[in-house]
C-alpha cells in the first residue's frame, strides 16, 4: 500500500511521480542557491554622496528665471464666436424641457416595470402551487 500511494503523488515543482513539491530535489536546490545570494549581499551597502551648495543654488536660480521667462512671453488671441456657434448649442431652455420629458418616460417605465415584478412574483407563487397539486395527484394515483 505504502508504495501505490507514494507512487500516486506527482511533484508539482517538476512534475515526476514519487514525491511532493516540498520533499522535491530541484526545489531544494533553489532554495539553497537563494540562500547563498541572501549571504553574498550582506556585506553590501549604500553610499549617498552630496552636492556642493553653491551649484545646486546656481541651477535653482537659473531655472526660476526661466519659469518667469516663459510666463512672460505668453502670447493673448482673441476669441472668434460666430452666431452659428451660438445656434448649433441649444440654450438652458431646450435642455430643460429634454431633461423634463426624459425624466417623466424613465417614472413611466420605473411604474412598468414595478407592475411587470409583481406580475412575475404572482406568476411564479402560481407556478410552484401548480408544482405541488401535481404532485400531490401524482401520490394520489400511485395509491389507487
Amino acid at each position: 500500500k505504502e508504495e501505490a500511494s507514494t507512487s500516486s503523488y506527482n511533484c508539482f515543482e517538476c512534475g515526476k511521480p514519487g514525491h511532493i513539491k516540498v520533499e522535491c530535489p530541484n526545489l531544494l536546490k533553489k532554495q539553497q542557491e537563494e540562500k547563498k545570494m541572501k549571504k553574498n549581499g550582506k556585506g553590501k551597502r549604500a553610499y549617498i554622496a552630496w552636492e556642493d551648495n553653491d551649484s545646486s543654488t546656481i541651477s535653482d536660480e537659473f531655472e526660476f528665471e526661466e519659469n518667469n521667462l516663459c510666463l512672460m512671453a505668453r502670447t493673448d488671441q482673441d476669441t472668434i464666436v460666430s452666431d452659428s456657434d451660438l445656434e448649433s448649442n441649444p440654450d438652458y431652455d431646450q435642455l430643460q424641457e429634454a431633461f423634463i420629458q426624459i425624466h417623466k418616460e424613465a417614472v413611466k417605465l420605473d411604474a412598468l416595470n414595478s407592475k411587470l415584478k409583481s406580475k412575475l412574483k404572482w406568476y411564479e407563487n402560481a407556478l410552484i402551487k401548480a408544482e405541488q397539486e401535481l404532485e400531490d395527484l401524482k401520490h394520489e394515483h400511485e395509491n389507487l
